[in-house]
């Protein structure tokens, strides 16, 4: 996708209450969550929903889910980046839909390719063999991979 809630949100707060807490640049996207009563049961409740508020962006979005959820506030923080304007804030933000490690951004679906296909043919192995169910344990000799 090449965007996220995060390319949204602004920098980390200067008084944070935890440690992810980032301000959220309001005046770009308007955010909203899906709630309890979200109309596509897929959605978890905390699922960031961002829609475009200026016309000089590349894509024009309603109500779009990257697959992201976070705890979402509005609140005096007193770091300059509220004096600027910025009081909504995002926290504990999680992805329900991709993989993220090393900065790298890995869909679920490719997440499932990888460990069942690529890695196996690259490897050895399948999928649903591991180390554990193994009957007898491999001799693997000492040094650089």
């Amino acid at each position: 996708m090449g965007r996220s809630t995060r390319a949204s949100s602004g920098p980390a707060c200067g008084a944070a209450e935890v440690p992810d807490e980032v301000h959220l640049y309001d005046d770009l996207h308007a955010v909203i969550q899906a709630g309890d009563t979200a109309s596509r049961a897929d959605l978890p409740p905390a699922t960031l929903l961002l829609s475009s508020l200026r016309a000089a962006e590349p894509f024009v979005l309603l109500n779009v889910s990257f697959g992201d959820q976070a705890v979402m506030t509005r609140r005096t923080c007193g770091c300059y980046l509220e004096r600027l304007g910025w009081r909504s804030h995002l926290h504990t933000i999680r992805s329900f839909e991709k993989l993220t490690a090393g900065g790298m951004t890995v869909l679920d679906a490719d997440v499932v390719r990888i460990l069942e296909d690529l890695l196996p043919a690259r490897f050895g192995g399948a999928a649903g063999i591991t180390s554990s169910s193994r009957t007898r344990p491999r001799r693997v000799s000492p040094g650089f991979v």
